[in-house]
């Protein structure tokens, strides 16, 4: 997110940056991990670009989690982050499986 552009902005401690680094990077593995394991069992295509999904995928989040913590109405704010990011990625999957 805005971190991942702008780090040096957040004036976090070095140990604090290589975390939040680090979380992401296993978020986007195991993510990846995800897609490969279901193409193995072929739920997906074999053919997907692996890289490119994680990373449609990545961007999709990073669009859909800023929206409604900078705007909205904050007692449903985790709610309506679940649900539109659930309705994003079935989308995604069902496209996933008509490559």
């Amino acid at each position: 997110m805005t971190y991942m552009l702008n780090p040096d902005q957040m004036n976090l401690s070095d140990e604090l940056n290589h975390q939040i680094i680090q979380i992401n990077n296993k978020s986007i593995k195991a993510f990846s991990k995800t897609l490969e394991w279901r193409a193995q069992k072929n739920e997906f295509p074999s053919g997907i670009n692996y890289k490119q999904s994680q990373c449609s995928t990545w961007r999709l989040l990073n669009g859909i989690i800023p929206l409604y913590v900078f705007s909205g109405y904050l007692a449903k704010l985790k709610e309506r982050i679940f649900d539109t990011i659930k309705s994003a990625l079935e989308i995604f999957v069902r496209g996933l499986k008509l490559v």
